[in-house]
């Protein structure tokens, strides 16, 4: 027998605490280049948030499943190892919370501000003694857990919130307030965070009230925390959860965002927040993931409602028989030794029709032209019902607006 003996662990059988034991090691050995140290970091974070819903529900199993790509008749299998560092953010309910919580953040924000708005919660909420990762490793292991949790679809969730809200103030008969699509500045949203995180306390009430830049704190809390929300247009419900009543949101004509957190059935002084819009949001603005099914009609609703006005069936209807339209005309050059133009229609099998008329029912969400018609007559229809609608578009001069 070798007279030489080596310890030896089976790391991926370790939980987050136990890996601060091997800090220095995994930090140069993880295949995710995520060092463990913001790992401990964001599932102790995660540990004050206690998330609910559907979504929540399924981060275990997506965090720990590798996805899958079809390449031809062929599945290439793409993903992590099973235990490995983002899979252990699904075996503790911290790490399925702040799972939520960076997936949310990183569709809104850019990386950068992905990892302020992490470092800021940290500094607020956790022990001084507790380890402390940086900016970019906190930014690093949000940005791989979205990876994983994208296919949920945070755009299609606030292009529905949005729309929601929208048809509230229609039925009211009222003017749809202006900036509900602002961007919050990093302070803002992570005392925001801050707030919701008083509601692991009992007694607490997380109350939000106004309406620049809304939309995005409702579709946080739809979610990660839909059973907790009643949600109210100008004393219009709109949701309300199974346990509603634990966060309030009330969406006020024009007023100034207020975040309060209060105590039931105490005399205590509420903590109040304002909100603030960043003046320049498109420096730290992200971009959203859509699930696939009505991407274009959320990403549709979501940028006519940030200007002001509001993406209808019949604008859907109309783009996806534009669309439906180019298909057919659209001609491509096919690389054989020579220049070849062939339809567009020939790479797609057979009945190309039919399947462009289903894609274009999966992303607008709107049934096909009830008369068919050609392209041009298509065009003139789209711009007559577009013109109008955007009339009254409320584009700031100066501004850039990012898509």
């Amino acid at each position: 027998m070798s007279q030489q003996v080596q310890a030896q662990a089976d790391v991926g059988s370790l939980s987050l605490r136990g890996l601060g034991l091997f800090t220095d090691v995994l930090a140069a050995l993880s295949a995710d280049n995520v060092a463990p140290v913001a790992m401990i970091q964001m599932e102790q974070l995660g540990a004050l948030f206690h998330v609910n819903g559907r979504f929540a529900n399924s981060v275990p199993e997506l965090l720990t499943r590798a996805s899958s790509h079809p390449i031809g008749r062929l599945t290439l299998a793409v993903g992590w190892r099973r235990g490995d560092s983002v899979s252990l953010l699904a075996e503790s309910a911290g790490g399925q919370a702040i799972s939520l919580l960076s997936l949310c953040i990183t569709n809104i924000y850019n990386e950068e501000a992905v990892g302020q708005i992490l470092s800021q919660l940290s500094f607020k909420l956790l022990p001084k003694s507790s380890p402390r990762a940086g900016v970019a490793p906190l930014a690093d292991v949000a940005a791989l857990v979205a990876s994983k949790l994208n296919r949920f679809g945070f755009g299609n969730v606030l292009a529905e919130q949005t729309m929601r809200v929208h048809s509230a103030f229609e039925k009211l008969e009222t003017t749809i307030p202006d900036g509900l699509l602002e961007l919050p500045t990093v302070e803002s949203i992570t005392d925001v965070f801050e707030c919701l995180s008083h509601l692991r306390e009992d007694d607490t009430v997380v109350r939000i009230s106004g309406s620049p830049g809304i939309l995005y704190l409702l579709s946080i809390i739809i979610f990660m925390f839909p059973h907790d929300a009643i949600i109210t247009v100008e004393s219009y419900v709109i949701h309300e959860g199974e346990a509603g009543g634990r966060i309030i949101i009330e969406i006020c004509d024009s007023a100034p965002v207020q975040v309060r957190v209060e105590k039931k059935l105490s005399q205590s002084a509420p903590l109040t927040l304002p909100m603030k819009a960043c003046e320049d949001g498109w420096k730290i603005k992200g971009a959203c993931s859509f699930a696939w099914e009505g991407w274009i009609a959320r990403k549709l609703q979501i940028e006519f409602a940030r200007v002001g006005s509001t993406c209808t069936q019949e604008v859907l209807v109309a783009c996806g028989s534009m669309v439906a339209h180019l298909a057919e005309e659209l001609k491509v050059f096919k690389d054989t030794g020579y220049s070849q133009e062939i339809r567009f229609e020939a790479l797609l099998g057979l009945h190309p029709a039919r399947r462009i008329d289903r894609i274009c029912r999966e992303v607008f969400l709107a049934p096909a032209e009830k008369t068919k018609s050609d392209a041009r007559t298509a065009w003139e229809r789209f711009i007559s019902i577009l013109t109008p609608i955007l009339e009254g578009a409320k584009c700031q001069p100066g501004k850039r607006y990012v898509h």
